[in-house]
C-alpha cells in the first residue's frame, strides 16, 4: 500500500538577493495570486511565477530578509487558492 505525500516547495537556486523556488504541487493556475502574495513579504522586491516550470523567482533585499524567511512564506501560501484561472487579458 502506498501513501501519497505532498511535496513541499524547495529551493532550486539561491544567491544573496535572489531565490528560485519550485512549487511541485502548483497546478499552474493563479500566477498573479502567488506573485501578489509574495510581493507583500517585507524585503521582497520582485516576484516572477512561471506556470510552465512551476518555479517562482523572487528578488529581495538581503539586508531586510533571507531565503529561509521567504521559503516559510512560500510554504504558508495555500496553493488551493490558485485553482481559479487568471483572467484573460483584454483583446487588442
Amino acid at each position: 500500500m502506498s501513501v501519497a505525500v505532498a511535496e513541499e516547495p524547495r529551493i532550486l537556486h539561491t544567491i544573496p538577493g535572489r531565490l528560485r523556488v519550485h512549487l511541485p504541487e502548483w497546478s499552474g493556475q493563479g500566477k498573479r495570486q502567488i506573485e501578489t502574495y509574495l510581493r507583500q513579504v517585507q524585503g521582497v522586491r520582485t516576484v516572477q511565477a512561471n506556470a510552465v516550470t512551476g518555479n517562482v523567482i523572487i528578488q529581495y533585499d538581503p539586508t531586510v530578509t533571507n531565503e529561509q524567511n521567504i521559503l516559510k512564506e512560500v510554504q504558508a501560501f495555500d496553493l488551493n487558492m490558485t485553482d481559479t484561472p487568471d483572467p484573460e487579458p483584454p483583446p487588442r
